[in-house]
C-alpha cells in the first residue's frame, strides 16, 4: 500500500523542516565550523534561528549543513583527531596541523577554502550552571574544500 500524502503549500511555508524540527535528539552532537583566516578561527553562524538567517527564512544554513554531509562521505574516521572542546564558550584544546583535501560537487557552493569542523556531544542540561568550565570529548577536523 502506497500512502502518497500531500503537504499544503501553506504547511511547507509554517514548517520547512517538517516533522524534524519537533523529533531531533537533544544528545545529537553538536557541529561547529570554522572558518580559517590565516592563524584565526571565525565560527560561521549556523543556528536557523538567529537574526542573521532571518529567524530561519533564509535557508542559507540547511544548504550549508547539506554540503557538509556530502563532503563528510569523502572523510575516513581516521582522519579526525580527538581534542576537547566546549562550545558554549568556544573553547578548543588543539586544532590540527595536518589539512585533509577535499572537494565539494555541489552546483553553486557555500564551502568553499579552509575550516575546522567540530562535532562535540552536547553538555548535559543539569551541568548547566558550570558549562563554561567543562570540556566534552569531540572530534576536529581541519579540511582544504576545493571545487
Amino acid at each position: 500500500m502506497n500512502l502518497a500524502l500531500k503537504r499544503p503549500k501553506a504547511f511547507l511555508a509554517l514548517v520547512p523542516e517538517g516533522w524534524a524540527f519537533f523529533t531531533r535528539s537533544p544528545r545529537e552532537a553538536q557541529i561547529l565550523i570554522y572558518a580559517c583566516q590565516g592563524n584565526k578561527l571565525t565560527l560561521l553562524e549556523h543556528r536557523h534561528s538567529s537574526y542573521r538567517n532571518l529567524l530561519g527564512l533564509n535557508r542559507r544554513v540547511t544548504k550549508l549543513f547539506g554540503e557538509l554531509q556530502f563532503i563528510k562521505r569523502q572523510i575516513k574516521d581516521y582522519q579526525y583527531a580527538d581534542t576537547k572542546f566546549n562550545y558554549q564558550s568556544g573553547k578548543i584544546q588543539g586544532v590540527p596541523g595536518h589539512v585533509v583535501e577535499v572537494k565539494n560537487q555541489m552546483d553553486y557552493p557555500i564551502l568553499m577554502g579552509q575550516y575546522v569542523v567540530v562535532y562535540q556531544k552536547a553538555i548535559p542540561w543539569s551541568w548547566y550552571r558550570s558549562n563554561e568550565n567543562i570540556d566534552m570529548p569531540a572530534k576536529i577536523i581541519k579540511l582544504n574544500i576545493t571545487k
